[in-house]
């Protein structure tokens, strides 16, 4: 196969720099080498699990639907170091639960509007595992 002149001579310098940015994504894990997540949802249930986090920073976000007023949330976790914030906000936007994940309250949030609710996560400089349950209470 032919190549024009213009792209033969632009040919090196898009490989040098897609092998750049790949090079650059794989150093850049905000969980740690081997950080994983699993998120499971289904309407009325939520389950977060972080595995082998290590000094891991992220924040993450997601929508889950609710249908009905009140969830409540289970945390198992084995944290070192660090803190993981658990924000809850109902489908208009009131926030109705806030903790540190690693004071491992199990408890309900206040009641809010049934719909799409979001979960936040907020990881900072966490070494460890947790999982976080958020499931519909009525």
């Amino acid at each position: 196969m032919k190549f024009s002149s213009a792209i033969r001579d632009k040919l090196p310098r898009a490989i040098v720099l897609a092998a750049l940015l790949g090079a650059i994504g794989c150093g850049n894990d905000p969980l740690g080498p081997s950080g994983q997540i699993q998120v499971d949802r289904a309407i009325d249930t939520f389950l977060f699990t972080a595995l082998t986090v290590e000094n891991g920073t992220q924040t993450l976000s997601y929508r889950w639907e609710n249908t009905g007023t009140q969830a409540t949330v289970i945390i198992t976790d084995g944290i070192s170091s660090g803190s993981a914030i658990l924000t809850i906000e109902d489908d208009a936007g009131t926030v109705v639960h806030q903790e540190d994940i690693a004071d491992d309250n199990d408890t309900d949030t206040a009641v809010g509007v049934a719909g799409s609710w979001r979960i936040e996560i907020d990881i900072q400089n966490l070494t460890g595992n947790f999982t976080v349950s958020v499931q519909k209470t009525n």
